[in-house]
């Protein structure tokens, strides 16, 4: 045997000693090709599109496939050598042997092929034409929706998506080559190459619908038609521009990355629990512009997200979230009440390093949401409330603790978000602390004290840290010392670079004691301020076209001239005009600057749009005839914004009767201060 074998080298390496006989050359090319044809046509039987793999299986497919291709190389030459006339045959042993080789290359070429993870995406538009960058967009979204690539997903070379950026959608780009050669060169490497098993053909007939096409190894695994109305119902007319397709991608993304966790069931890691595409779906477009700035939007898509599938917790949370901020003591009972179950189910999970991103946001909106109860139970409860928060805290501290030093998330976007939230949990931590310091009764201890650690995050320059740690940094000195405005200021001058932040700041209930600060004012100017009088907008353009941009400008204005005058010029009724001043006087009267528009706007949706329903209101608020009330606070709720307490609005209709205006008084100091949070910290 040993002979045999050392023989079989031998003359082997003879054929390659002697490349002169361009006969010995073909016919080891031709055997090639057809070991490998082979392997393409077992693939085609023996790795159906349901065939699972373990993950350690799938971990050793590489290795299976290159001992194949030795197998396959080897048999070929092996058979080519012995096929040549005139060669040293070395028996009857030649041809039985190459074949059992070929046979064992060729099972193992298509074992180790076609149970890969590589995928190869093709988006065609109505014209028929490829479109690569609706094709890169594709395999960017399956990377966005797991926060990094799915664990062992491989792409063709060539459409590697990392620096994908999303604006080539619009560009349209495809293959400059003539039809003829792209056929022969697909051809010549569906022959040669053994491509990707699994193909993702997309087609695009209009901008309102998709059309998906899976299939493993030649077999089909699964087909989708996706429609824009479905996620998003639009008007009546068909959705056009890049948003529309944006969507359709991001439901191709979510379908076939869907379709593979059928295949391996360990890329379900790190996908929170979500199994229905369409719940990944609305899920990733509510926190893309432009739904992401639509709050009615966002809410929608997120509760259909966990209505289409219960168990999608990142869903869960980001719902739960959305609005749930401010309002009453059972509100947020009932939010931290829900965070803890969603909490409790993420600690079930048997591999919690995998969902750990999920599991730090959660944690941090947990602990605010704590330190939010606090501010409205009452002082006996408060006790248990910050323990509580503190609980979640020192978790908070934990998981990030356990995700910068996992050695299996090294290098990955989870192990730099645990670095970026590093100052976040050590303030909120340091927080709760000093608020447990400040509250009268004994607490229980905590498992570990990460106070040492938590001072050692929390210190650096202002330039390690960022906007929205300043803002947040801000809420917190506010909530441990309402007089303290000098601080808190300086950290909103510099976070209100971000939009989002000012705007958030104008409702924000922990800068109660700010709002009547000129500087503070200043800086979370909602300006123009007439546009954002909900009841005005139909005529702002009018009233701007005049020059008045503000409530106080129209009352200056009108002050001026008679109701006659104006209504001849802006084209309405004097009635109109007499409205117009009502509204804009409710406005100005209103003892909370930061707050009015929006306070304005609440009470208009409750039909309280000028000064004598205003009054009436006040009169029966709190009362069992009041029926008002209720409804502002729900919809306050909703909107993210601290409504007007009742004892707010008798003081504005106080001063609606005494006809105020213009300047407000400051603000008596209170306990109420909620922190917003922004979970994409």
């Amino acid at each position: 045997m040993i002979e045999f074998f050392s023989n079989a080298m031998r003359n082997f390496g003879n054929l390659f000693s002697s490349l002169n006989d361009f006969r010995g050359i073909v016919a080891f090319f031709i055997a090639f090709a057809i070991i490998l044809g082979v392997s393409r046509l077992l693939a085609y039987w023996i790795i159906r599109p349901k065939f699972v793999l373990n993950p350690a299986a799938r971990r050793e497919s590489t290795a299976i496939w290159a001992v194949g291709l030795a197998f396959a190389a080897f048999s070929a030459g092996w058979w080519a050598w012995g096929g040549i006339p005139g060669g040293d045959n070395i028996g009857t042993w030649v041809a039985p042997s190459a074949l059992m080789l070929a046979v064992l290359g060729a099972l193992l070429l298509a074992f180790g092929l076609g149970s890969q993870l590589r995928i190869e995406v093709t988006v065609r538009g109505s014209d028929g034409n490829s479109d690569a960058a609706a094709s890169q967009y594709v395999l960017a979204s399956i990377e966005q929706i797991g926060a990094g690539r799915p664990r062992g997903l491989s792409y063709p070379h060539g459409s590697d998506a990392s620096a994908f950026v999303d604006a080539v959608l619009t560009s349209g780009a495809t293959s400059d080559a003539p039809k003829w050669l792209s056929a022969i060169l697909n051809a010549a490497r569906g022959l040669l190459i053994f491509p990707p098993p699994w193909q993702i053909e997309v087609s695009l007939p209009n901008t309102a619908t998709a059309a998906v096409r899976i299939t493993r190894n030649g077999r089909k695994a699964d087909t989708e038609l996706i429609n824009y109305a479905s996620f998003l119902p639009s008007s009546p007319k068909e959705p056009t521009g890049a948003d529309a397709k944006r969507v359709l991608l991001s439901g191709v993304a979510a379908f076939t990355l869907m379709t593979l966790t059928r295949a391996y069931p360990d890329l379900r890691d790190g996908l929170a629990g979500a199994t229905s595409w369409r719940s990944v779906t609305r899920q990733v477009l509510a926190s893309l512009p432009p739904w992401t700035n639509d709050s009615a939007c966002r809410r929608s898509l997120l509760a259909n997200a966990v209505d289409e599938d219960p168990g999608n917790k990142a869903a869960w949370l980001g719902y739960l979230v959305n609005g749930r901020f401010g309002g009453s003591e059972k509100s947020l009972k009932s939010l931290t009440a829900a965070l803890e179950e969603l909490r409790n189910s993420l600690d079930g999970e048997a591999d919690t390093s995998l969902d750990m991103a999920l599991r730090i946001r959660l944690l941090k909106v947990l602990t605010t949401g704590y330190n939010n109860l606090r501010l409205k139970v009452s002082r006996d409860m408060q006790a248990a409330v910050i323990h509580q928060g503190l609980e979640a805290a020192t978790a908070l501290m934990q998981a990030v603790q356990q995700a910068g030093s996992d050695q299996s998330l090294a290098g990955t976007r989870v192990s730099d978000f645990a670095v970026r939230m590093q100052p976040v949990a050590a303030q909120l931590y340091l927080h709760v602390h000093r608020l447990q310091d400040a509250v009268e009764g004994p607490l229980v201890a905590h498992a570990q004290d990460l106070s040492s650690l938590a001072r050692e995050w929390d210190t650096g320059d202002i330039q390690t840290r960022s906007l929205r740690y300043l803002y947040s940094r801000a809420c917190n000195a506010l909530e441990e010392n309402q007089s303290d405005h000098s601080g808190a200021l300086h950290d909103l001058e510099i976070a209100f670079g971000l939009e989002d932040l000012k705007e958030s700041a104008a409702s924000d209930p922990s800068f109660r004691t700010l709002r009547s600060n000129p500087a503070f004012i200043a800086m979370a100017s909602r300006r123009p301020r007439l546009k954002s009088l909900d009841a005005l907008k139909v005529h702002a353009s009018a009233l701007e076209a005049q020059g008045i941009h503000s409530p106080a400008d129209l009352l200056k204005r009108f002050g001026s001239d008679s109701a006659q005058d104006w209504a001849k010029t802006l084209k309405v009724s004097e009635e109109t005009v007499k409205w117009f001043k009502g509204l804009c006087r409710l406005e100005e009267s209103c003892p909370d600057g930061a707050m009015s528009i929006l306070w304005t706007n609440l009470l208009g949706e409750e039909d309280i749009d000028d000064p004598e329903a205003l009054v009436k209101f006040a009169n029966v608020i709190g009362t069992p005839s009041d029926d008002i009330y209720g409804r502002m606070v729900a919809t306050a709720e909703m909107r993210s914004i601290d409504p007007p307490r009742p004892e707010e609005i008798r003081s504005w209709a106080a001063r609606v009767r005494a006809g105020a205006g213009g300047a407000r008084p400051a603000v008596s100091e209170t306990e109420g201060s909620i922190t917003v949070v922004d979970i994409h910290l």
